[in-house]
């Protein structure tokens, strides 16, 4: 304390004191106040014993009336800068980060896996914990459940009740009816016949070509939940098209059923001409799956019959023609039925 070194606040004289231990400036107090911190500063009343590894006490600067300590990273030892000495456990962000994306790791958060946009933000690959769907990249921010947004709803709205008034105004805000009104330019319009035929013939063709486009988009075909259920409402209390239809073989290698109307008509045809056949014989593949074509003609030539082409049928039929090179193979789609005149 310096008596010659005071001033007056509130008719009360307040003394200069500095510190005992670093003879920093404490700024003007009371005498009782002196006493209570003991004639030290924050900083030195602060400093555990013994004083933490990753802080230097030798090495320290003065701000603010207080005393900032070289302090580093408790886990990496990097330089993290001259803080108080209240914040030496902290870690640096480096490390603070890839601790939080670590956890994230195990919730469906790939840490090594991001982009960068417009904005110098990173963006993380995420996935659902229950279905394991992509999520797409997103801001750690928009990590939430781990949950997609169909498996949330189903989590978090499952036995819930919708009250009249959210539906009327789910009703109101509904984008269909909106585009049914009188001012929509297609209201009351209908395809012609002929329109229709060249929206399936195009379809047809992109299919044959690039693949169904129900299999290349996000879904990968399959339905979400609220679509298997709408259609399972409208379908319900009718018979299905194919119900009642058995494609039964009567000739003279037997009696079987067949699976589809193509086969039956082509296997009526080979009776027709002559030619002996069997069907479905089994070939075993080399990664242990069978697989059986449709016919095998007595002159051994395959004949596989397709009214469409599946991923996971092309994929094997690729492997078998890969494995056995030495048969014949032909593909009859529906065109080359109606060729060699099946009515199909």
């Amino acid at each position: 304390m310096k008596h010659s070194d005071f001033l007056y606040r509130n008719n009360r004289r307040f003394y200069r004191y500095s510190c005992d231990s670093c003879n920093s400036d404490m700024g003007y107090m009371r005498p009782y106040n002196a006493t209570l911190v003991q004639h030290s500063c924050r900083s030195c009343n602060a400093i555990p014993n013994p004083s933490p590894s990753n802080v230097d006490t030798k090495d320290y600067q003065d701000k603010h009336n207080a005393r900032y300590y070289r302090t580093s990273c408790i886990s990496c030892g990097d330089f993290r800068g001259y803080l108080p000495i209240a914040k030496h456990a902290i870690k640096c962000r480096r490390c603070t980060k890839n601790k939080n994306l670590d956890i994230l790791e195990k919730d469906g958060v790939s840490a090594n896996d991001f982009v960068i946009k417009k904005d110098n933000r990173k963006k993380y690959r995420m996935t659902c914990l229950d279905c394991g769907a992509d999520r797409g990249y997103q801001r750690l921010y928009r990590y939430g459940s781990g949950l997609c947004k169909s498996c949330a709803s189903i989590k978090f709205n499952s036995g819930k009740t919708v009250s009249e008034e959210s539906r009327k105004r789910m009703s109101e805000n509904n984008w269909i009816k909106k585009l049914a009104k009188e001012d929509h330019p297609f209201f009351g319009k209908y395809h012609s016949d002929e329109t229709k035929k060249r929206i399936a013939e195009k379809q047809k063709e992109y299919c044959k070509n690039k693949g169904n486009q129900f299999n290349l988009g996000k879904s990968k075909g399959r339905h979400r939940w609220t679509t298997i259920q709408k259609l399972s409402e409208a379908n319900s209390g009718r018979e299905p098209k194919w119900k009642g239809r058995v494609f039964l073989y009567d000739g003279p290698i037997g009696r079987f059923k067949l699976r589809s109307s193509y086969e039956l008509a082509y296997a009526n045809w080979l009776d027709s001409k002559g030619i002996s056949w069997k069907y479905e014989p089994n070939f075993r593949l080399s990664d242990g799956r069978s697989f059986s074509p449709d016919f095998q003609l007595s002159t051994g030539e395959i004949i596989e019959i397709k009214g469409f082409w599946t991923d996971k049928a092309k994929v094997k039929w690729e492997m078998f023609c890969l494995e056995f090179p030495d048969l014949k193979k032909t593909v009859l789609m529906k065109e080359d039925l109606q060729k060699i005149g099946l009515n199909v």
